[in-house]
């Protein structure tokens, strides 16, 4: 936990302290014996026992906290598994959010004292002030950017020193230089290195102008040997270490490059001024006041950037000890005088004691790093890290060193050992003079208070620079040295540590490298935006788009930005994460901002190491590399605004102040595709599976993974007893039977559950158990190749998935299953509220258990963005680094597209079938066999259009089968699954009625049914839902009318044209008309009672339909049962369809249909009918190219072959018959053919394909 001294900032407002009196509730089962939940607990992964945990809202941003007990209360039993500590244990850090301060306190309620455990029950918080420690940071910004006009080209460099920009460079980038007067080019940018994390951080706003230095005449022409001189540095930079009184380097994880912009225009340029100090005036400090200096501390490092061990984190190793144990680095030039500060980190992986030694030359060993044994399977690495300073003058002889470190590496042995060196660090002390072929020397000295610092400098240094501040270079005078007039020195007061360049020849300076003429932007002059959009370049017009739709859909005010304009403003044209934050801050100090979209997929490798790479708009990622387990990636860093937070030491403890999405695409049709599923899920989101959740849960293969059903069911039964217009399903992994398979065990059932769920439709589909990046469980009950194939584009639901690594998006060499289920063209989800590394179970229970908090409240019109952001700053997650690891796979703009408006139930009547007269009862309580009518009426303005009803009957109570024997007893869970009747009926006025016969099947005890309501008005796009919970179901009805005939069955393929024995693909849609006089069953709990379809014969494989059957519009005697088919075999099949009446009536029919995959177009069963015929005959023929438009030549002749008639059709067929071409026997010219037989003639010719194919057949006019 953050502890304040480190990080306070702002000044409080008050210095009178706060407080607050709490009390604890706990729940106890027995008097004084503790259960482990109570007010305010939360879960901690290090200890069995909850924790207290309370977010206030306080004055003071710089405070400490007092806990005064005030009552404890003595547990005489309890089964605590965790240590009680003797005094009371407290934490707390200051957070905040969306501008206001809260004092985060968590506190362990257990005392242990003289020997008797005691509980928390009430107590004080004291928030004591306290004065604050540094300056407010920066929170205002430029109006504009300087690149918001002129002409600019972005430039870059790689190592610290002078660049020159000369002529034949201007050219060489497209520069005119006739029209160009030099004193007019200007040089921006910012100082090298990664910007801070910490928001409170001074960093500068938009570009500064660099000092730069003109070497020429002054025509204002720019001439040959004319050029400009500017000091750019190296992307990783060097900071002094006051404790160890070494210089240490920070490599640049994000860019290796420092980036610069050059214009030209007539504004005034910066230019390096030039200070001077006379011998004169050196001569008149006190001798003891003249600092000489001839040498310096010069370093050096090295560290290469190959591996990234486990794909995740920070860190990358460069060079690999494997069959080469050996490496050699050159670390040191020039004169090298007394002592060296070496540091190094090194890592490996082996069963025993492994070392690094590092050696000058061939000399002696001068350190050793050990690094310990590892080879479990969390850790993949030990690494070590240390240094060590070596006195050349005692130790080594300097004459024999010529700068090299040899690293060898000692595997003891252990010729399966692995090992990587991360870095080499050097400080040494060197003369200040030039090392072999440099034109650059690079010095510093350190503050030298009241006195002046003369350096002796090299006697043919041309030009000597400050570069202490690299925005501001200034140039130093030269003079003869006082005690030698051949020898150069320049004077200078330094009153901070300070650095220098001498330039020895400007003629030898390299030019930077160009990267690109850059176009004007202006971020800065935004101000306000409801949702940021930060795309790459590649699919701004895709960012573009869906940043319109949001504007005219619901007039969000949208800024869409690429990560090249925001890294041009805010971070110098390089990469850095930070950058996009602080863009996005520079908008939330400025105004407010509610959601931020990342339009691009992410990679752990920042630079592009390995190919291909996914990192188009990069995430955060923590430092650990070493273990998947503890490392992440988290896009939450973008969203922690406020002045105290955005250190990644306090990313598990700060707050989201905004709604975070990301976009995982990677190609400008992936992009194309999601912004489509977006727009139609936003406009076309109708039906009642919006009324359905379901929770999945995976099975019991440990005796702990109890809990992923106990959490399962707990998620469940929150949202039952929450939200009553929800429709709660669930599919429990063990309550189906598991099978034996050559890969494994696997449970068949669930997978056709599950797909059958999908593409059925689904509001949300919640997830509990193991998983991957290739799917749920090992069982692998949800895999790619589902996923691939879901065709719900209509019906899109959000996935909630407590698993691991789920939806790993940072991973270029794969597409996680959760980015895979976003990109599905054809369907899977419109966003998920996933995992995008392993998780802890009870911290992922607690974390979606914190997101149903939010996510089923549809009166607080949250998008997903703020659902994520409110769950993830739940108090009741307290500080977890889990809650990072879970990321929102979507647009955070988007809502969840719940029923607008409500439906009420207004009477239930039962009707008296044996009465004459006011046959209608009002009834609380249904019996089977009972004709029930039901009226209603739905508020608000959806005063039209149709409404879906589904009766459920009773809940029922399930038991799971223990398939893996891991469980004491089978697990039980209650279940409302088995409708009673599911119909539709007109709407008029905001009032519906509808009626159905309770089905015999219906159990004879009593309990509660429930009516689900759901519908909408097309003409008005709007919709409604509602329940109904307290209609008591049971018994019989004993007066009930007789009937003993089953239902009516008509069976299709595709569509109602189909006729038996017709075509059809390895998919087809099955379409079953049914009639009864007294309804359909629908139930399923009678034995045998179901709808069942069986294709050729296989009983053992039935597919129960019951929840595919809907009735007809307002009656519920008719309906139609809908179930797409998957992946037959082609050649003839033969499907049996048996259906049940309300009173346990049934009737089956046969369909026979051939499936035919050929890839050549065919055409069958070609006839006209009637025929005979004299005034009106329609063509009826089968092809295999359904939804696909074909070009149809119809062509008659007399049988001498005259040709007398042709009629022409662009036709579309959903399934593979076509009806739709008729004639009226009249010829080409309008007369009447005369009696007699003829031949046609059909030629069908695929529009896309252009394939064709034809046949003949004879007709009979009579006439």
């Amino acid at each position: 936990m953050r502890l304040l001294l480190l990080f306070i900032i702002l000044t409080s407002s008050s210095l009178h302290s706060q407080v607050f009196n709490r009390e604890i509730k706990f729940l106890a089962s027995e008097k004084n014996k503790l259960d482990k939940n109570f007010t305010n607990s939360i879960y901690k992964e290090d200890n069995p026992c909850m924790s207290y945990f309370e977010r206030i809202e306080i004055i003071h941003d710089f405070f400490e906290v007092k806990i005064s007990e005030k009552e404890l209360v003595l547990i005489d039993e309890h089964n605590l598994e965790c240590d009680i500590p003797n005094e009371l244990k407290f934490e707390y850090n200051l957070s905040q959010l969306e501008k206001k301060n809260y004092a985060s306190v968590e506190i362990f309620p257990y005392i242990m004292r003289n020997g008797n455990t005691f509980f928390l029950k009430s107590f004080q918080i004291n928030i004591i002030p306290k004065q604050n420690l540094k300056n407010k940071s920066r929170t205002e910004y430029k109006s504009n950017s300087v690149l918001s006009s002129g002409t600019w080209y972005k430039l870059g460099v790689q190592e610290d020193g002078f660049y020159k920009i000369d002529k034949l460079f201007l050219e060489s980038i497209g520069i005119d230089i006739q029209s160009v007067n030099p004193k007019n080019i200007k040089i921006y940018g910012r100082p090298a290195g990664m910007l801070p994390e910490e928001n409170y951080v001074f960093r500068i706003d938009d570009l500064e102008q660099l000092a730069i230095k003109f070497v020429g005449d002054d025509d204002n022409v720019f001439e040959e040997d004319e050029q400009i001189l500017f000091f750019g540095q190296n992307p990783n930079i060097w900071s002094y270490d006051t404790e160890s009184n070494h210089y240490m380097h920070s490599q640049n994880i994000y860019s290796n490059y420092t980036h610069y912009f050059l214009t030209i225009n007539n504004n005034p340029t910066k230019n390096i001024q030039i200070q001077s100090i006379s011998n004169t005036e050196i001569l008149s400090f006190p001798i003891e006041k003249q600092n000489y200096v001839s040498s310096f501390v010069d370093y050096n490092f090295h560290e290469s950037e190959n591996y990234n061990l486990v794909s995740t984190g920070q860190q990358w190793f460069g060079e690999y000890f494997g069959s080469n144990s050996l490496y050699s680095f050159d670390l040191a030039e020039g004169e090298i005088l007394d002592s060296i500060s070496f540091r190094a980190r090194v890592a490996a992986r082996s069963s025993i004691n492994t070392e690094f030694d590092f050696k000058f030359n061939n000399q002696t060993t001068f350190f050793t790093l050990d690094v310990p044994p590892e080879t479990s399977d969390d850790y993949y690495f030990e690494d070590s890290e240390g240094s060590v300073i070596i006195d050349l003058n005692t130790q080594f002889s300097i004459e024999d060193w010529n700068g090299e470190v040899i690293v060898n590496y000692r595997n003891n042995g252990n010729p399966s050992a692995l090992a990587w060196l991360d870095y080499l660090e050097i400080n040494y002390k060197r003369s200040l003079k030039w090392a072999n072929f440099q034109n650059q020397l690079i010095f510093r000295d350190k503050k030298f208070d009241g006195g002046i610092t003369i350096f002796n400098i090299p006697d043919d240094t041309e030009y000597v620079f400050n570069v202490t501040d690299p925005l501001n270079v200034k140039q130093h005078n030269l003079n003869s040295s006082v005690n030698d007039p051949l020898d150069l020195q320049f004077a200078v007061n330094i009153d901070t540590l300070s650095q220098f360049i001498c330039l020895k020849n400007i003629e030898n300076l390299e030019t930077p490298q160009f990267f690109a003429q850059v176009m004007n932007q202006n971020l800065h002059n935004f101000s306000q935006a409801d949702l940021v959009i930060v795309s790459h370049p590649e699919f701004l017009n895709q960012a573009e788009r869906l940043g319109n739709f949001h504007f005219k859909m619901n007039g969000t005010n949208v800024i869409v930005v690429t990560t090249e304009q925001i890294y041009n403003e805010f971070s110098s044209g390089s990469q850095d994460p930070v950058a996009i934050r602080d863009f996005v801050r520079m908008l939330y100090n400025k105004n407010s901002v509610k959601n931020l979209l990342l339009f691009g997929d992410a990679s752990f490798d920042f630079k592009n190491i390995k190919s291909p790479n996914t990192n188009f708009v990069p995430t955060f990622q923590s430092y650990r590399s070493d273990n998947i387990k503890l490392s992440y990636c988290s896009d939450d860093f973008f969203g922690m605004l406020d002045v105290l937070e955005g250190s990644s030491s306090t990313l598990v403890d700060d707050l989201i102040d905004i709604g975070i999405g990301r976009l995982t695409v990677t190609t400008n049709q992936e992009a194309s595709d999601v912004v489509d599923k977006i727009i139609n899920y936003a406009t076309n989101s109708y039906g009642d599976w919006k009324n359905k959740v379901c929770f999945v849960s995976d099975d019991v293969d440990q005796g702990w993974e109890e809990n992923l059903l106990i959490h399962s069911d707990a998620l469940a039964v929150k949202v039952d007893t929450n939200y009553a217009w929800v429709n709660v399903d669930k599919i429990y992994s063990d309550a189906f039977q598991q099978e034996s398979t050559a890969g494994g065990e696997r449970y068949p059932d669930v997978n056709k559950k599950i797909v059958e769920l999908i593409n059925s439709g689904v509001l949300i589909i919640n997830y509990v158990g193991h998983g991957g990046e290739v799917g749920w469980a090992s069982e692998r009950i949800l895999g790619l190749s589902e996923i691939n194939n879901f065709e719900n584009f209509d019906k899109l639901p959000v996935f909630v998935t407590a698993t691991c690594e789920f939806s790993r998006f940072d991973d270029p060499e794969r597409v996680s299953a959760g980015e895979l289920l976003l990109l599905n063209s054809r369907g899977g989800a419109i966003s998920l509220f996933s995992t995008s590394r392993t998780v802890n179970e009870s911290s992922a229970y607690y974390i979606t258990n914190s997101l149903y908090n939010y996510i089923l409240d549809s009166s607080t019109n949250n998008t997903m963005g703020e659902i994520m952001k409110k769950a993830k700053n739940d108090p009741s997650l307290g500080n977890t680094v889990n809650k990072r690891k879970f990321a929102l796979i979507g647009d955070p703009a988007l809502k969840i597209p719940y029923p607008k408006y409500n439906i009420l139930t207004n009477n239930i009547y039962v009707i008296d079938e044996t009465s004459k007269e006011n046959n209608f009862i009002p009834a609380d309580t249904i019996n089977a066999l009972s004709k029930v009518k039901i009226t209603g009426q739905i508020e608000g303005e959806l005063t039209d259009g149709k409404l879906f009803v589904t009766v459920f009957g009773k809940s029922n109570n399930f038991q799971t089968l223990n398939n893996n024997g891991f469980l004491e007893t089978p697990f039980e869970f209650d279940l409302q699954k088995n409708i009673i009747y599911k119909g539709k009926v007109d709407v008029e006025k905001s009032n519906f009625e509808y009626e159905f016969i309770v089905p015999k099947d219906n159990p004879f005890q009593y309990g509660f049914s429930k009516l689900s309501y759901y519908a909408h008005d097309e003409s008005m796009s709007i919709d409604a839902s509602g329940s109904y919970e307290d209609l008591i179901i049971g018994g019989i009805n004993s007066n009930a009318s007789y009937d003993d005939i089953g239902p009516s069955i008509e069976l299709f393929m595709n569509d109602t044209n189909f006729v038996s024995g017709g075509l059809t693909n390895s998919s087809p849609e099955l379409i079953a008309k049914v009639f009864d006089n007294s309804g359909i069953n629908t139930v399923g709990t009678g034995i045998g009672h179901d709808i069942v379809a069986i294709i050729d014969n296989l009983t053992n494989q039935p597919y129960i339909l019951n929840n595919y059957y809907e009735a007809d519009l307002n009656t519920f005697q008719s309906g139609t049962v809908r179930y797409s088919l998957a992946n037959l075999s082609d050649g003839v099949h033969v499907l049996n369809l048996k259906v049940w009446d309300v009173y346990n009536n049934s009737n089956e029919k046969d369909l026979s249909f051939v499936v035919s995959e050929s890839e050549e177009m065919t055409l069958n069963y070609l006839l006209n009918y009637p025929n005979p015929f004299s005034n009106f005959t329609k063509f009826s023929f089968e092809h295999n190219r359904p939804n696909e438009y074909l070009d149809v030549m119809i062509q008659i002749f007399t049988v001498s072959g005259k040709l007398v008639k042709t009629l022409k059709a662009n036709i579309i067929n959903s399934g593979f018959r076509d009806e739709t071409i008729s004639w009226d026997g009249l010829d080409d010219y309008g007369d009447k053919l005369g009696r007699g037989v003829y031949v046609y003639k059909i030629l069908v010719k695929s529009s896309e394909s252009g394939e064709k194919v034809e046949k003949f057949e004879k007709l009979v006019i009579l006439n």
